[in-house]
């Protein structure tokens, strides 16, 4: 402990600082005449606006897109995204890490709440911790970050999903609750509640939990030429817990403090490769989470505003397995890790268009584990950025300059080891015609990332000679919005073409869900074009069609060196086409919808080779769904049949995924 007493006197001083200014802002905001609005209210109308006039790329998924588009989890959200990647280990509770445009999941970064989400153990989010039964608003921005109110971490991200569960404060509204109870195929089982009440009329505090359950022994079939098995799944139950209190308080217009704690609790079966005659597996997993931060947001002065939170996330892991290849014919693996976080973001705005900001960031990274060679790593980063913002007439010209400092300590006795590194971004958007929707935008972002503790530390997983990654990433698009029609409510079309170079690029190749091979790849060039389209048709009274869907072209090839295997090579699990679609029939009886996704071809290795060929799929399913309205209350009744035809497929190779299934829903909301 001795040697963190400079870590933790930082934090503190940090945190005093950060203290200070959240004092002195209560003074300013006291002192100052000038009437503002409330900031923390996001206005939904505007949603459409944002998503076609942005610099950067923006999709926005919102609560009520989740029944009209028919998805059925976060998972199914992210695959409406243009440019994502979801890879999936199949079942309830499964892994599942986002990929957007060839740049792998830990260049992916998670929001909650405005507040940036840290796994510590391995880089990446696993979005199966998370439910749209708890998420408000779901968005992605991909490249130079178009909204500059917001931390250097964020900024840090070469794509960032913004998670929502909060959207509006609303003091004169009563109790609200929400209990969900799901049930569907292979033992699934997942009750739901949220509740939210008004404490007075400037504060409110909202409670949610939920839990699941499957046993996940769902039938594959595995074809090895002419030989074909039939097997089930094994190994594969899971239980898993979640609860957060959120509390929330207002104290004059323009300010807002937000608090919340969240517990996740899980314990898994880990189903191994689906290897033929052989699909035996004895390992398991239990992992454990907690965090709470606290963050508060205010209008100074008609000129600054400040944004600032603290967080402390505390992680452990077990992993154990049973086999006769370990001394014992076993072997527990243990890892504690926590991490200490404070920002605090100034935005100053001198006059109308134009505005900067400056966010500095602290992160304090330890790791503890039951491994004798590497014990206890840990490390500092220390991020700041300067942004502005510039708007006038039909131009919006935004920038970023990003610093980046990272001290990494072993923990086996060698000396600490200090990169830094400036990371440039820009972006713009044009509207050439006032009286159109039509908007053209390009955009830059250089991104500087370091191996995660996992990537270069876990026992099977880490390789210690790893180079961080940088990434280059240039995008260029046109969106477009049809002004609404008595028949034609709402038409968007967005196309974006992109380039990304990776330099030492880390491939992940799996050996089940906790254990990885890792390796630098050397260049990766990652090209392609997004496409996606959303409109709504008004065919009749209280009746719409509703179309939403997304299509991704991307090459994303080994550049190293000729003399390599992989040169020009698809890196591995990256197709070239991929998409998904939805087609809602909204009616005031049943609303019915049908919906799809899938891919092309990959391959499992960086080679490409025959044998590690993965065909392309297509998954389709439906859903119908109704709400029953009593006065204050309203139940919703909703069935999903999943993998309509029961194809057979897989997301990570010898992971196949479930076939066809069912889940229903019935939701009571007052």
């Amino acid at each position: 402990m001795k040697n963190y007493t400079h870590i933790f006197q930082k934090i503190g001083l940090l945190t005093a600082a950060a203290a200070g200014i959240l004092c002195s802002s209560q003074t300013m905001a006291a002192v100052t005449d000038s009437v503002v609005t409330l900031d923390n209210i996001d206005i939904t109308t505007s949603k459409t606006k944002k998503e076609l006039s942005a610099a950067n790329v923006t999709r926005q998924i919102s609560t009520e897109d989740i029944d009209r588009l028919g998805i059925t989890g976060i998972s199914d959200a992210i695959r409406r995204m243009p440019g994502v990647l979801l890879r999936d280990y199949g079942g309830a509770g499964g892994l599942k890490t986002v990929s957007v445009r060839g740049l792998g999941s830990e260049h992916t970064g998670v929001a909650y709440d405005g507040v940036p989400l840290s796994d510590v153990q391995n880089g990446q989010i696993d979005l199966a911790r998370y439910s749209t039964e708890n998420i408000d608003n779901l968005s992605l921005s991909i490249g130079a970050a178009d909204d500059i109110f917001i931390s250097a971490r964020s900024i840090a991200s070469a794509s960032i999903i913004n998670l929502s569960s909060w959207q509006q404060f609303a003091p004169d509204k009563p109790l609200q609750l929400t209990a969900i109870v799901k049930t569907g195929s292979f033992g699934y089982v997942s009750p739901s509640v949220r509740f939210s009440t008004p404490l007075g009329r400037k504060s409110a505090l909202m409670f949610n939990g939920d839990y699941t359950h499957a046993d996940n022994r769902y039938p594959y079939t595995i074809r090895n030429g002419y030989t074909v098995e039939h097997s089930t799944r094994k190994n594969s139950e899971m239980n898993a817990g979640h609860c957060e209190l959120n509390y929330q308080w207002v104290p004059r217009a323009g300010s807002r403090f937000l608090a919340k704690f969240y517990y996740y609790d899980a314990f898994q079966h880990l189903p191994g490769p689906a290897i033929l005659y052989n699909d035996d597996s004895n390992q398991t997993l239990k992992e454990m989470n907690m965090f709470g931060q606290a963050h508060y947001r205010a209008r100074l002065s008609s000129l600054f505003s400040l944004s600032s939170f603290v967080k402390f996330n505390w992680s452990k892991t077990r992993y154990h397995d049973v086999d006769g290849i370990y001394h014992d014919g076993f072997i527990t693996n243990r890892y504690i890790q926590r991490e200490a976080y404070a920002t605090a973001t100034l935005l100053c705005t001198p006059f109308k268009g134009f505005s900067a900001s400056y966010a500095l960031d602290y992160f304090f990274n330890d790791l503890h584990s039951n491994l004798k060679k590497y014990p206890n790593p840990h490390r500092n980063s220390l991020l700041q950025c300067l942004s502005a913002k510039y708007s006038v007439n039909c131009v919006t010209v935004v920038g970023n300059l990003l610093l980046s400092i990272f001290d990494d300590v072993p923990g086996d006795g060698s000396p600490s080891a200090t990169r830094c590194r400036l990371s440039p971004a820009i972006g713009v958007s044009v509207k050439p015609l006032k009286s159109s929707n039509l908007f053209f935008r390009a955009n830059y972002k250089n991104i500087y990332r370091m191996p995660s503790f996992n990537e270069l530390y876990f026992d099977h997983y880490g390789t210690l000679n790893l180079e961080p990654e940088i990434t280059d990433q240039l995008n260029a698009g046109i969106t477009y919005g049809i002004k609404p029609l008595s028949w034609l409510p709402a038409l968007d079309i967005t196309l974006d073409g992109y380039y990304n170079i990776v330099s030492n690029k880390i491939v992940a190749i799996p050996y089940n869900m906790f254990v990885w091979t890792m390796s630098n790849m050397g260049k990766v060039h990652a090209y392609g074009i997004d496409l996606t389209l959303s409109s709504t048709f008004a065919v009749h009274a209280r009746q719409n069609i509703i179309l939403s869907g997304n299509y991704s072209w991307q090459k994303a090839l080994g550049r190293t060196s000729p003399d390599k295997l992989d040169w020009n090579k698809q890196l591995p699990y990256t197709p070239v086409h991929s998409g998904a679609f939805s087609l809602t029939w909204e009616n005031p009886y049943v609303s019915l919808v049908a919906k799809g996704f899938g891919c092309s071809e990959r391959y499992a290795t960086k080679e490409n080779v025959a044998s590690s060929h993965m065909p392309g799929y297509m998954d389709f399913g439906f859903a119908a769904y109704h709400t029953f309205r009593f006065k204050k209350c309203s139940i919703e009744l909703r069935a999903d049949l999943i993998n309509a035809f029961n194809r057979q497929y897989e997301v990570v190779a010898r992971y196949p995924m479930p076939g066809r299934a069912w889940l229903a829903s019935l939701k009571f909301s007052l």
